[in-house]
């Protein structure tokens, strides 16, 4: 992976890639420069500019109706912008498709495809760069839009163009890859893994380097789910992840976000398993957003009473490490995970915080749930810190800061199609914000929604 290095003015860094050749010819001289004689006319630019918040550690998500002058243009022809020593150059990013009810294609080619309103520009704000003087573009390009992104006290901009005879020039650099051999995705930030008998758990963890190398161990035993309740109001109701069926459905590979989707059921009894659950794991340099999406042909409390659902990470005591700890805002100073449970750690779970960070060596990770308000359940914040309490299935016995949330309410939940969305901020040694900061500074899951 290209190294980063700071680039002045912008909000934050800038990525070195490699450029497609074509780019050299396309930008030989300003693409602003007045149209020559019997050329097409240069494109009128399309409304104000679009203003977005923007993040540094924050993927910058766009509804590609809101650029839509580019509004039916084939995908080969338009590309994002930016502008450097007075030209533009390409920048990473990438339009997915979504159908009409907002959910993700992560199986359809780019292809022959054309933007469409339901799908998403995506991009990050760190590729941002100076704004372009007022005057006409070249008339090689048909449409234009400029996008302004805000955020830390400064604006960059971005511009959003159809190339009139294309294909769009494209900048090979990318801030995410995904490693289909190992089904691992990795940046610059970090590297995961998923289980290979349950795809849609999450069991490595690794802070990375620049070029994606991993610099620590696996820090994490694995991922956690736990269902308890009553079935029929008689029967105790107990299931873990070893009580489903998962598979992973579909990839899609960008170099800015990777969508990786996996369908699961769970064991119920006599033999019959819920309906399907889906889950697409969204990942980009900084973020990764777990969107759980639950399709309920009937309601839940028909069978189940005072289910409650524990979704966790277990960590891994790792030798010569720093101490890990877990900073809530009710707590900003941190609960040491030491392997024993402390008075103000059981406490945890009784604040009305949504959100936490965990912090150690390597990095820092901002853990959010954000649930779909058509679901009338609550949410706490779970935490056990005890190695002498086993909870399997797990490789490593016991818990050892064993974190995540607590979920009650479900035999509430009616017919319908719900979301749940888990959200991780990682922001690794080197970088901001971190700590504290790192709560006061969220943007909505995976970007402007």
């Amino acid at each position: 992976m290209a190294r980063y290095q700071p680039f002045e003015g912008v909000l934050s860094m800038q990525p070195v890639g490699r450029v497609a050749g074509r780019l050299i010819m396309l930008v030989s001289a300003p693409l602003w420069a007045a149209a020559a004689a019997g050329a097409e006319p240069a494109p009128a630019w399309s409304g104000r500019p679009v203003m977005v918040p923007a993040a540094a550690h924050a993927p910058t998500v766009i509804p590609a109706a809101r650029l839509e002058s580019l509004l039916g243009a084939p995908l080969s022809d338009v590309g994002l912008f930016a502008l450097r020593d007075g030209r533009l150059v390409p920048v990473p990013f990438q339009i997915d498709a979504r159908d009409a009810s907002g959910r993700y294609r992560p199986d359809e080619p780019d292809g022959a495809r054309r933007v469409g309103p339901q799908d998403e520009w995506v991009f990050m704000a760190v590729d941002a760069g100076a704004r372009l003087p007022a005057a006409p573009l070249e008339p090689a390009f048909a449409a234009a839009h400029a996008i302004e992104l805000r955020g830390d006290g400064a604006s960059a901009w971005l511009y959003a163009l159809a190339v009139r005879d294309g294909p769009a020039p494209r900048n090979a650099y990318r801030h995410v890859r995904y490693d289909a051999r190992s089904d691992a995705i990795v940046t610059a930030a970090y590297r995961i893994g998923f289980s290979r008998d349950l795809p849609f758990l999450i069991d490595k963890f690794q802070w990375a380097g620049p070029d994606g190398a991993p610099r620590t161990a696996n820090l994490i035993d694995g991922m956690k789910v736990r269902h308890t309740g009553r079935l029929f109001g008689v029967f105790d109701f107990h299931r873990t992840e070893a009580d489903y069926q998962s598979e992973r459905v579909a990839v899609k590979a960008g170099p800015v976000r990777v969508i990786r989707r996996t369908r699961s059921r769970v064991r119920m009894f006599l033999g019959l398993r819920t309906p399907s659950i889906h889950i697409d794991y969204l990942a980009h340099r900084n973020r990764i957003t777990m969107d759980l999406i639950v399709d309920l042909p009937f309601a839940i409390g028909l069978f189940l009473s005072d289910v409650e659902t524990l979704t966790t990470v277990d960590w891994r005591p790792i030798a010569d490490a720093g101490p890990m700890r877990m900073l809530t805002r009710a707590h900003p100073d941190g609960h040491v995970i030491d392997g024993r449970m402390s008075d103000a750690e059981r406490a945890v779970g009784n604040s009305a915080d949504t959100d936490y960070v965990i912090t150690g060596d390597g990095g820092d990770i901002l853990v959010t749930l954000s649930i779909d308000p058509a679901l009338p359940i609550a949410q706490r914040i779970h935490l056990m810190d005890d190695q002498s309490l086993p909870d399997p299935p797990e490789a490593v016995v016991g818990q050892y800061g064993n974190s995540g949330f607590a979920t009650t309410g479900w035999e509430r939940v009616g017919r319908g199609v719900y979301h749940m969305l888990f959200d991780l901020t990682l922001v690794p040694d080197g970088e901001r914000p971190r700590g504290p900061a790192l709560l006061e500074s969220t943007l909505p899951p995976d970007g402007e929604r």
